[in-house]
């Protein structure tokens, strides 16, 4: 009795050590319930911590050096009725002095700073019968992003990376985002397709001079293979087709991409509720390109 006690005791120390572990450190499992960089069209009950790295090319800042910007976000969803999830979206960043891009050489600081403030609600139905080995559904949802980015810096987190950054940590953009979209899974797949239309007001002192209204049209397309029934390999495809304002706004030198994509492989999974994804951002278009090469990020959370 005292050994099996003893043992017990045992597994219980071992089980809160790698409990800290993971919630401090990088999850070394993953989901059979694909996490993505973009929109999850059936969010689980979650808190998540994010971290992204971007090293930024010589002719991106205004210093002719090459600079760095390190964004953070803290998210969460929480289903209110079966199929209505709630979310929180609170994006901040660090930009050094030589990945800015609104000041001049000599003027140019590291700041640390808050994007736009987001929350969103997620309608999904499944549409299939409970025995099909197959399931499909859609999803509708409403996101809304508060002005809370306010300083200069913001704009080179927004800019850097425009297909999955333009309304988060766009300085002083008011956006509403519907969106609508389509899935289907089976043990091994799954797969969705996601787009929608944001309309943002800019507000004054903004960094162009352009029109105040802008309508941007944001889209995904993601796929996912589950190699284990907590680990599954992720491919993603964001894209943001720009109006014509914000195609010269988001301007890289004389590069002026309408459609700004990047695509985003990674793995992702969970162990006993505790979750974590690894990806890494490609840019596609030759504007987006000009900004950086890659990005990566991890993202860690609980899921309840």
């Amino acid at each position: 009795m005292l050994a099996t006690a003893d043992l017990k005791g045992n597994l219980m120390k071992m089980k809160a050590l790698f409990l800290a572990v993971a919630l401090v450190g990088v999850s070394l499992s993953a989901s059979a319930t694909p996490l993505y960089v973009g929109t999850n069209l059936t969010p689980k009950n979650n808190i998540s911590f994010g971290f992204g790295y971007t090293p930024t090319k010589k002719a991106y800042g205004v210093t002719g050096k090459t600079g760095t910007i390190t964004n953070y976000a803290l998210k969460s969803d929480y289903n209110v009725i079966e199929n209505l999830a709630l979310g929180l979206d609170l994006p901040f960043y660090w930009a050094g002095k030589n990945a800015n891009i609104t000041a001049t050489a000599t003027t140019a600081k590291a700041k640390f700073g808050l994007g736009n403030m987001g929350i969103n609600a997620n309608w999904n139905q499944r549409l299939n019968e409970t025995s099909d080995d197959m399931a499909w559904g859609y999803s509708v949802a409403l996101a809304a992003y508060f002005p809370t980015a306010v300083k200069d810096e913001t704009v080179a987190v927004q800019t850097s990376n425009v297909a999955l950054d333009l309304h988060r940590y766009g300085r002083k953009w008011s956006s509403i985002i519907p969106t609508a979209g389509l899935f289907i899974e089976n043990e091994m797949f799954m797969a969705k397709i996601n787009t929608g239309v944001g309309y943002s007001y800019i507000g004054k002192k903004n960094r162009g001079p352009g029109d105040q209204s802008r309508f941007n049209v944001p889209s995904q397309l993601g796929l996912s293979y589950k190699v284990m029934p907590n680990f599954a390999v992720n491919a993603e495809y964001n894209t943001m087709f720009l109006d014509k304002t914000t195609k010269a706004e988001m301007a890289i030198g004389t590069k002026q991409a309408r459609l700004r994509q990047v695509a985003t492989p990674s793995l992702s999974g969970n162990f006993e509720g505790i979750m974590g994804q690894a990806y890494v951002n490609l840019p596609v278009d030759s504007t987006s390109r000009k900004a950086n090469a890659l990005a990566a990020g991890v993202n860690l959370g609980y899921m309840f």
